[in-house]
């Protein structure tokens, strides 16, 4: 059973229903239907905002990853990745003509076989028409 925040309204116009619980994208909340929408309508105003070049704000790390996440709620997001570990981990963001790209430092094996854990620096691309995550390369 879903409990349902009861005191607060979604903020999509013209939703009558309840917010989720911990459904809130920077002060507004929303109904399950509407989370994922209000997700990508942020990210996307965040993204022109962002001029490409310079390393972007904590709030685009933040939506950034919380859209991801919510892209691939119903599969494994590709190798593994994680609204912590791309909000944390992320560098070197740059803007493309079809998305962004960035870099992650990677653990390979720390939590099965910590004594073989090793390094290796990953390239991802994100394709935001067709809402991918692509591993470009992988570095040790």
């Amino acid at each position: 059973m879903v409990t349902r925040n009861k005191e607060r309204l979604c903020d999509w116009s013209g939703c009558s229903l309840y917010a989720g619980p911990c459904q809130f994208i920077h002060g507004k909340a929303y109904c399950y239907d509407h989370y994922g929408p209000a997700l990508e309508k942020h990210f996307l105003e965040a993204y022109a905002e962002w001029d490409g070049h310079t390393a972007p704000d904590k709030k685009f790390l933040n939506l950034f990853s919380r859209y991801v996440e919510d892209l691939y709620k119903e599969r494994d997001t590709p190798g593994g990745l994680s609204k912590g570990r791309l909000n944390y981990r992320m560098e070197n963001l740059r803007k493309t003509k079809n998305g962004l790209n960035f870099s992650i430092e990677r653990h390979k094996n720390a939590w099965k076989h910590p004594e073989n854990m090793h390094e290796v620096v990953q390239r991802w691309s994100f394709n935001i028409k067709q809402r991918k995550l692509k591993l470009v390369c992988e570095k040790p």
